[in-house]
């Protein structure tokens, strides 16, 4: 049972995802050159035991609502710790992830900006222009999906806050669950809707409505159905706040994934075809319903030992992770600067082999053979592990994470305005000398 608020387990899976992240998108991204209908055909073509064995690296490609899901359980256990021990404060807090919100997706913006710019063209300087960047991306995600979550448990606490605490606990449960099924059922529903809204806002010069509007059903992180998860995020926070046992919560989650793989059975027993759309930009609502009930066991896969295994070696287990917990602390850097540093490496390549893709037929066909797609992936990740490694030296400084914490530390008048690299990576690989005392 967790007896420390930092959860290393969301840490892991945090670090896993972007390990992943980083080699999906150099796969979609740079050798598949955007075009997601160029895996299409090889897809169709493999044998059905290649396909079987290819499903989890496709349903790995479509898990960055795992993000999302995670700032939702942070969110969850810090406001219940509020509900406890400062309940008047619940109302600055959610006001704080509505500040947070904004600074990370400006932060955001600046920095692809940056990346994109082209600061020199025959021979003249240009400074880079600030678009606005409309629909969701996974910075988008997180920071709406921890607004409207945080909001929701908010209201929550202050209409039942007198109740008893059991009761109140199966009443989070049943509301947040509540709230996923209306967020899933009614989101084919209005996607379509949203979409003309939009149209009809850019076309009124509308454009704080045609932003806002765009998050929810444009980009590949569109909030329908994104902030599912995120509720699926408060009832897990819940579950490690008041310390359930890893029993109750697999048991749960065994349930919820039972419930999700049927619902994705009746669906594709009635029409498989959405599966096409597998590495399409909206990905089908089919397959994000399979993805509520598995991702789940990721986290908990990763839990399981630097979390809730005996107390005794759980400093040991959780310090076999600390080379991937470093991609975790800069999550929010990778998401937007991967895509600019996987062009440049990419770039290097295709000098020496030439082009990716073969577009000389009719249907256009990855041209890079096992070795060369291996070469460039090994390169990659090589350049990260290096850059994470180095970058830990001066305490992750010009990362989007400390920019936050600098300008959340001057907005709050904190002291200190520095990642705790010490503590979110070496101190749970310490014995907790205390707890072995009282043993």
């Amino acid at each position: 049972m967790p007896t420390s608020k930092r959860f290393v387990g969301l840490d892991v899976t945090r670090g896993f995802g972007i390990m992943v992240m980083l080699l999906i998108h150099a796969m979609i991204q740079q050798i598949g050159d955007y075009d997601d209908s160029i895996f299409i055909p090889h897809v169709k073509s493999m044998h059905p035991v290649a396909l079987i064995l290819l499903a989890p690296l496709v349903l790995l490609g479509l898990w960055g609502t795992a993000f999302p899901l995670i700032a939702s359980i942070t969110i969850s256990v810090q406001m219940l710790d509020l509900s406890k021990t400062h309940p008047d404060r619940l109302g600055k807090y959610v006001l704080g992830r509505f500040f947070t919100g904004f600074i990370l997706i400006v932060l955001n913006q600046i920095a692809m900006t940056l990346f994109e710019a082209r600061f020199f063209k025959e021979g003249k300087f240009f400074l880079p222009e600030f678009n606005i960047r409309y629909g969701s991306n996974i910075i988008d995600a997180i920071a709406f999906t921890g607004v409207i979550t945080s909001f929701c448990l908010y209201i929550y606490l202050i209409i039942r806050k007198k109740i008893d605490k059991k009761k109140q606990n199966l009443e989070i449960v049943i509301f947040f669950l509540v709230l996923i099924i209306i967020w899933f059922v009614f989101t084919p529903f209005l996607i379509p809707i949203g979409r003309q809204v939009y149209s009809w806002a850019d076309e009124h010069s509308m454009f704080f409505l045609k932003y806002i509007v765009s998050k929810f059903v444009l980009g590949r992180f569109t909030l329908f159905p994104v902030v599912g998860f995120g509720f699926l995020g408060m009832i897990y926070g819940l579950f490690l706040h008041n310390e359930y046992s890893f029993k109750k919560i697999f048991i749960f989650s065994l349930i919820l994934t039972i419930v999700c793989v049927i619902i994705f059975l009746i669906f594709l027993f009635i029409d498989s075809s959405f599966f096409n759309d597998f590495a399409s930009l909206n990905a089908p609502i089919q397959l994000q319903i399979l993805n509520l009930g598995l991702i789940p066991h990721l986290i908990l896969a990763f839990s399981r030992g630097p979390d809730f295994s005996p107390v005794e070696i759980r400093h040991k287990r959780a310090s076999r992770t600390t080379w991937m917990r470093r991609y975790s602390i800069i999550s929010l850097t990778a998401f937007s600067i991967a895509t600019y540093i996987g062009e440049w490496i990419f770039h290097f390549f295709t000098e020496i082999w030439g082009s990716s893709i073969d577009r000389s037929g009719e249907i256009p066909i990855i041209s890079w053979n096992f070795f060369q797609i291996a070469a460039f992936l090994i390169t990659v990740m090589a350049f990260w592990e290096l850059l994470v490694r180095l970058w830990e030296k001066i305490d992750y400084k010009g990362s989007l994470e400390w920019f936050m914490i600098v300008i959340l530390s001057k907005i709050v008048q904190r002291k200190s305005s520095k990642l705790n690299v010490e503590k979110i990576l070496y101190e749970p690989n310490k014995p907790l000398v205390v707890e072995e005392e009282e043993l």
